[in-house]
């Protein structure tokens, strides 16, 4: 195939998204300019350059639009995400300059880019989280952050099931598939969220903030383990699989296998590059480059035994030693890198995925509005409740 100025074109297969696409190939990642008649929008770097800097401006203005509203920081990158996705941009030029934004090899590149934004800022957030606190508060967030993750799942659930049947959606069609697979989704929470909201509170680093960060992080491990136990009925129902119980524990044995090689056998290699660190000073460069190495190694193991890399990065970031020079320093380091050019990239490539305008008000979509409802106020009534109801069943035992 080729254009009628004789560049040549080369179907690729895309994913469910679209069935084909056509676009140029043997082009260079960079544009010669409009003064050589190069199109940069047929170019990935250009695109990319522009995308990154629309984000970034976009953000700044929705936070300042949002501050005097006292909303978090993620709601102005939610709407920058939804501002520079279709719903807006696809209203433009009968929809051609979206579709040069977002073709097949820029939307790789943008997965990408994604997919490195989620990693290094699961590390940052691990960094930050000061596992101590958890032994030093006894059972205390073990009980809340389960029974936070508990409630929801249930209270979820017991929504899908009345709303299937008052909506007549039978229990193995495609929709009440969704409805199910949403239901964790919506009802688990994130200790990312979490540790982001405490920041903008300047409660990240207050006893307070880090007990609710311990709560928030028991809360979800027990949501990442149901979502494990439930992913095997889903795998196990798959036509042809025939996977059974001890084929997929061992397949998730290996998380267990990669956790104990970074508590065990990295771990003390990262306090031993602490030990060489004067007090009071900073982490050297050869540290940092150190660590750097270990971050992209460890994701790099967790993607060749089959998980997310962003899994290993995010253990490997709870495992950093607490206190200054190590978290401190590499924080300090990575924060300005991800907050303004990897998280742009993720916010842009998870918003391009969001059309308000194809929501179709039916009863599917009604169904999956009040199991995130539910989902919200089981969230709300048990971590306003749990711990009152804790504190009481501990001053009565002590009594």
């Amino acid at each position: 195939m080729s254009t009628n100025d004789g560049k040549p074109v080369v179907p690729f297969n895309l994913t469910q998204f679209a069935p084909q696409t056509c676009e140029y190939f043997g082009l260079s990642v960079s544009s010669k300019g409009l003064f050589h008649n190069d199109d940069p929008f047929h170019h990935p770097l250009p695109i990319l350059l522009l995308e990154l800097g629309s984000a970034i401006l976009m953000m700044a203005i929705l936070r300042r639009i949002l501050k005097p509203l006292h909303q978090p920081r993620f709601v102005a990158e939610m709407l920058t995400g939804i501002l520079l996705g279709p719903s807006i941009l696809q209203h433009f030029n009968g929809g051609h300059f979206y579709k040069k934004l977002f073709t097949f090899r820029q939307s790789q590149l943008m997965h990408f880019m994604e997919y490195l934004s989620y990693g290094i800022y699961g590390y940052i957030v691990g960094v930050r989280t000061d596992m101590s606190i958890m032994k030093a508060s006894g059972k205390v967030p073990w009980m809340i952050g389960f029974t936070v993750a508990a409630l929801p799942t249930a209270l979820t659930y017991s929504v899908n099931i009345l709303l299937e049947k008052f909506y007549s959606i039978e229990s193995h069609s495609v929709k009440s598939q969704h409805l199910t697979g949403i239901c964790p989704l919506v009802s688990s929470s994130s200790f990312h969220v979490t540790s982001i909201l405490l920041d903008d509170l300047n409660l990240l680093n207050s006893e307070m903030g880090r007990l609710a960060l311990s709560f928030s992080l028991v809360s979800s491990l027990c949501s990442f383990i149901f979502r494990i136990i439930s992913n095997y009925k889903y795998y196990a129902e798959w036509p042809g699989l025939n996977l059974s119980v001890m084929e997929y524990a061992g397949r998730q044995s290996g998380r267990i296998i990669l956790t104990l090689f970074i508590v065990f056998a990295v771990r003390p290699v990262m306090f031993w590059m602490m030990s060489k660190v004067p007090e009071g000073k900073n982490i050297k460069e050869s540290h940092f480059f150190t660590m750097v190495v270990m971050l992209f190694g460890i994701g790099f193991v967790s993607e060749c035994m089959g998980y997310v890399g962003f899994f290993g990065m995010m253990i490997l970031g709870l495992a950093v030693p607490p206190g200054p020079p190590m978290r401190s320093g590499m924080v300090q380091k990575l924060s300005l890198f991800t907050s303004m050019v990897l998280l742009p990239a993720y916010i842009v490539n998870a918003g391009h995925f969001v059309n308000v305008f194809d929501i179709n008000v039916d009863n599917y979509t009604i169904a999956a509005v009040m199991i995130t409802i539910s989902a919200y106020l089981g969230k709300l009534v048990d971590s306003s409740s749990a711990p009152k109801a804790f504190l009481i069943f501990s001053f009565s035992n002590l009594l």
